[in-house]
């Protein structure tokens, strides 16, 4: 009976125990989630600490009072099948309750509560104070650095193939201890190493990453200009003599006026006679052969050019037996049409990050007149490309590119009667794939132009109209395109 009491007694403490841990995890609960609490200082939030560490660990649930912490570990090490140490130094107790969670998770609880740290080697895991552990660390980085300070130096002699070696001496001299030395021979680009063995591989492996070969690229730019132009001219001039007199046996029978002439008062100019007109027509001599007409004065004189290299006309002259009555009438047209297209294409090969330019043209003098000097001055008419080209990792080109095609220009007068310069340029940056052309200016120029020469009011006679008017027509296009193509040059394998 005695033995039976006692059991109860013990049952019936552990019961109370566990109600009052109970009450006791109640109100620490309820107080933690108050205002009041949040608010006090010096409180954090165990989540905020650990919420950044990601764990994978096995999900256990802990509930323990007054425990030891070598206790705790060993159930770690059953749950998690890591072998876990702990020295003489690893002492105290701990109260924990935790469900479901990471069993790493809980360890790295554990040992933060308890100034402790880890060390893990494959599947074993070494617990100590974390001063101890510090104290290890720094007794085995003096030691390397004694053994460091021991060990025999290697010189050794790297070549550098495509880089500037004096360009990778300080990220070479990054790598090197403190008793290596770096030192640069401009006239070979070797970079001579002095340094223990271990750190010297270590600055060739990073020699060796670095010194690859720069790409090349090649730039090839063209310039396409069209041009068309139209023109069509349709002209008439017609004109005639009438007489009234008694010298043509057409008296008027009258005293005033006894005689009459009517004719055209535009003269042509032209002369009467001859072969050659001399007269100039839309700017341009004519120069054309036309049979004499007599009494040539004309009541509209509007032709269109014609004669060698220009329209052509028709002419009608009607007159009377005894010259009382003459007609001359000139029907002319011209029409001209031209197409051109002009194709510029520079090409330049350089490597990354380098810039090339490639210039093509001439250089025209110009007098300058300043204060009674005359002195002489040349401007550049030149087709240039100049290109810095940067190849990506995906094998894309960004090129930064300034292309100009400038030409004399002679059909734009000048004061000086020096040639005008006709300017075509654009300047940008773009990105291009390998291999691909893109297009990156392009400039279309439509001119329309309409011109009327006519008489006043007779001219918008229906019909009759069109033997009192020259009408032109002109049509001229222009447009300019800019290709680039940018293309990697592969290197051809050594056989």
């Amino acid at each position: 009976m005695g033995k039976s009491s006692n059991r109860t007694f013990e049952g019936s403490r552990r019961t109370v125990c566990l109600l009052v841990a109970a009450a006791f995890v109640t109100a620490a609960l309820l107080y933690s989630s108050s205002p009041a609490y949040a608010q006090e200082e010096g409180y954090v939030p165990l989540t905020g600490e650990f919420a950044e560490k990601q764990y994978f660990g096995k999900k256990i649930s802990m509930d323990y009072q007054d425990a030891e912490v070598k206790s705790v570990l060993r159930v770690l090490s059953e749950v998690s099948g890591m072998n876990i140490i702990a020295g003489d130094d690893v002492a105290g107790k701990v109260t924990i309750k935790l469900e479901n969670v990471p069993w790493d998770q809980a360890l790295d609880v554990i040992l933060k509560t308890k100034k402790l740290g880890m060390v893990q080697e494959g599947n074993i895991i070494r617990v100590a104070p974390a001063v101890s552990l510090q104290a290890e660390d720094t007794q085995r980085l003096a030691a390397e650095q004694s053994k460091l300070m021991l060990e025999e130096l290697v010189l050794e002699m790297v070549p550098v193939s495509y880089a500037n070696a004096d360009d990778l001496k300080q990220s070479v001299q990054s790598v090197l201890s403190s008793r290596g030395t770096v030192v640069v021979d401009e006239r070979t680009n070797v970079l001579v190493i002095k340094d223990v063995k271990t750190t010297l591989e270590q600055a060739k492996k990073l020699i060796i990453n670095l010194d690859t070969q720069t790409p090349q690229v090649q730039i090839m730019a063209r310039i396409v200009e069209a041009n068309t132009d139209f023109t069509r001219e349709l002209g008439v001039k017609w004109g005639g003599i009438y007489y009234a007199d008694a010298a043509h046996g057409n008296p008027t029978g009258l005293t005033f006026p006894n005689s009459v002439r009517v004719s055209g008062a535009n003269a042509t100019g032209e002369q009467i006679g001859g072969t050659t007109t001399g007269q100039q027509v839309g700017g341009t001599a004519a120069g054309s052969t036309i049979p004499s007409i007599p009494n040539a004065n004309y009541v509209v004189n509007l032709p269109a050019p014609i004669g060698l290299g220009a329209g052509g006309g028709v002419g009608i002259t009607m007159g009377s037996v005894n010259d009382v009555v003459s007609l001359d009438l000139q029907l002319s047209a011209m029409e001209t049409r031209g197409e051109g297209k002009v194709i510029s294409q520079p090409k330049v090969v350089t490597l990354d990050n380098k810039e090339a330019s490639i210039t093509q043209g001439v250089s025209i003098p110009f007098q300058i007149r300043q204060q009674g000097e005359t002195s002489l001055s040349f401007i550049e008419a030149n087709l240039n490309l100049t290109v810095t080209p940067h190849v990506t990792n995906d094998k894309s080109i960004v090129m930064v590119i300034q292309i100009a095609k400038n030409a004399p220009n002679t059909a734009i007068p000048t004061s000086t009667g020096d040639p005008a310069i006709d300017k075509k340029e654009a300047k940008t940056e773009t990105l291009v794939r390998n291999g691909e052309t893109a297009v990156i200016g392009g400039i279309f120029a439509s001119e329309e132009s309409r011109t009327e020469l006519s008489v006043p009011w007779l001219s918008r006679i229906p019909i009759l109209g069109f033997f009192f008017r020259d009408r032109k027509q002109t049509n001229k296009r222009t447009e300019l395109l800019i290709f680039i193509t940018p293309r990697i040059v592969q290197d051809k394998p050594v056989v």
